[in-house]
């Protein structure tokens, strides 16, 4: 009897938390905005590292134990009220573009006894489309000089793709407005990585590319998401890594900016002789052409 009674109890609550299931993922109730497929978004909440990525296959999802817990943990990163629950911003915020790094790893993946090189390069060898490639090169190198101004690291373009230590490509992450780019988590150590840009976007002209650079580069230089420029969900107009939260983690790994040595002063040129007539002058343009992150199924919500 014992027994029994503690198998009907055991299924009660099954169905309870089941029933929880639906309501905190919107299947009924007031979130009518919210996605209809549960796996879905249990699918967004496993990728991005918040759930094991075996739940669905085994089965056994629930609510109090994997999805309060989760959506609690994305909405504190994302400054919301961490209340577990799927409200309106919350569904809000799973609809919103963003990089497509996990905002959880593993302590064992981030770990490596190499020691870092402070001096790396990087290949672009795919540019995103509708954007001059000579602007393309200016905004990268932007973006390194952003993370070279708070950190003991140089990073510059190479023409090289073998032997660079970063490659930068451009292909399709899913479409529009999804997943906007990711990067091989560093920091760099000698093995070669790799910074994906999504070819769907509007860049520069809904998505800027200065913000996503430095952010995935932040991911290169080996901080995960947080707050601030790192955080996970795109932010118009943050392209600077921020003294709250960046720059204090990026420096714990590379120090800080060490000054170089003052430039002797340079001699007063002579002034300059006349071109003779008929004569052109040459100019000499270095085209940079820089460097495909492994193959990951990408997580949108729709």
């Amino acid at each position: 009897m014992a027994r029994r009674e503690r198998r009907e109890t055991a299924e009660a609550a099954e169905v309870v938390d089941q029933a929880r299931v639906s309501t905190l993922m919107g299947l009924s109730g007031e979130f009518q905005a919210a996605p209809s497929d549960v796996e879905q978004v249990i699918e967004y909440l496993s990728f991005y590292g918040y759930l094991p990525s075996n739940l669905l296959a085994l089965g056994t999802v629930s609510a109090s134990t994997h999805l309060s817990p989760a959506i609690a943990q994305l909405q504190s990163l994302a400054n919301l009220p961490p209340t577990g629950e799927l409200d309106a911003l919350t569904i809000e915020l799973l609809r919103q573009p963003r990089c497509g790094c996990p905002d959880v790893l593993s302590l064992e993946l981030l770990s490596d006894p190499q020691p870092l090189i402070r001096e790396m390069t990087a290949c672009v060898i795919g540019y995103v489309p509708n954007v001059p490639k000579s602007v393309q090169d200016d905004i990268w190198d932007t973006c390194f000089r952003n993370w070279m101004e708070v950190a003991d690291l140089k990073l510059k373009r190479t023409l090289q793709q073998a032997g660079a230590s970063l490659v930068i490509t451009s292909r399709n992450l899913g479409g529009p407005s999804g997943v906007l780019a990711q990067c091989h988590v560093g920091p760099y150590r000698g093995q070669q990585l790799q910074l994906d840009m999504d070819s769907s976007e509007g860049w520069n002209t809904e998505v800027g590319m200065e913000e996503v650079g430095t952010h995935e580069l932040g991911h290169f230089c080996g901080l995960m998401h947080s707050k601030g420029l790192m955080a996970p969900f795109y932010r118009q107009g943050l392209s600077k890594p921020q003294q709250v939260d960046d720059i204090p983690r990026i420096q714990a790994i590379w120090g800080k900016p060490v000054a170089g040595p003052t430039p002797p002063p340079q001699p007063t040129p002579p002034d300059p002789t006349p071109v003779p007539s008929g004569f052109a002058k040459h100019f000499v343009q270095v085209e940079v052409v820089c460097k495909d992150l492994h193959s990951a199924k990408v997580v949108n919500i729709t």
